[in-house]
């Protein structure tokens, strides 16, 4: 535990180091204004080619079915402007609950909604921002900018703390001569390669045992089968500690099986930082002085 402590701070005195440098660049993009138009709107351009509006610069009513787009404007401080959120949304930012059916009623200037749920929409007048399923973590850089663009808010600072995370554990992971394997339970599933979290995971000097493509799923047997080093679950750690078909899992028998919060994890937000210092100071704590 002492290890994982001053692991820990050792991550928080990089993050600090890399928010000292002053560096105005997010996941290789620079953070920039997009206004045009008249002095009150301007052009907001989504992650999909074809949505780009011109919008008010005092948007007011947003209602947003995504939870990693939720997440985001309520770390932004614009919680007050979401109308309307989706069930899942409700359970982490103070809003009311609304579903696509909905949503129009609320009249908001804005909706932001996952790919998977967009067909539910329908047709409609008012902008709506599509965010598809996030492949690596500028994706989420792009969100974050979107999102404060839309709310008249900044996202440097979040843009950066996410880039702070990202780099702390990327220099950290990199005096490692090689990389422990691990799997990720989801609680509906796991996740495999082209993802972001993914890409947390080779940050925090890991390698991921799942070798599908996306959001995918690995039966019990094929878990043991792949005896990752690691295991991070949304769920009780005794589901696997206690559990004798995994007894002979080498995650389970060093002990190496840690919680992570769902938000941090399962969405792509800007608290996916969370995730990967909890990723790199569980990975650190076994290094040791490696």
């Amino acid at each position: 535990m002492k290890k994982l402590a001053f692991a820990l701070s050792l991550v928080m005195a990089l993050l600090c180091v890399c928010t000292a440098c002053g560096e105005e660049k997010s996941g290789g993009l620079s953070i920039t204004a997009n206004n045009t138009g008249t002095s009150d709107t301007q052009i907001v351009s989504g992650l999909l080619d074809d949505e780009s509006y011109t919008l008010s610069n005092n948007i007011t009513k947003i209602v947003s079915l995504s939870p990693a787009a939720s997440m985001i404007i309520d770390a932004l401080g614009a919680s007050s402007k979401l109308v309307g959120v989706d069930a899942v949304s409700a359970n982490y930012v103070s809003a009311a609950k609304t579903d696509a059916s909905g949503a129009a009623a609320l009249a908001p200037e804005v909706i932001f909604v996952d790919a998977a749920d967009r067909d539910a929409l329908g047709s409609t007048d008012i902008p709506v921002f599509t965010i598809p399923t996030a492949e690596s973590s500028d994706a989420i850089h792009k969100l974050i900018r979107i999102c404060a663009k839309v709310t008249g808010t900044s996202a440097d600072d979040l843009s950066k703390k996410l880039t702070n995370a990202m780099n702390a554990a990327q220099l950290g992971s990199s005096a490692y001569s090689t990389k422990f394997t691990a799997y990720v339970d989801l609680g509906e599933g796991t996740v495999g390669s082209g993802t972001y979290i993914t890409e947390m995971l080779f940050a925090a000097g890991l390698e991921n045992v799942c070798t599908a493509e996306g959001f995918t799923s690995m039966t019990d047997d094929e878990i043991i089968a792949a005896d990752p080093e690691f295991i991070f679950t949304v769920g009780d750690v005794k589901d696997y500690l206690e559990n004798s078909a995994f007894a002979g899992v080498r995650a389970v028998k060093n002990g190496y099986v840690y919680s992570l919060d769902e938000k941090d994890i399962c969405y792509a937000s800007n608290n996916i930082s969370n995730a990967v210092a909890s990723m790199y100071g569980a990975v650190s704590d076994t290094r040791g002085d490696e």
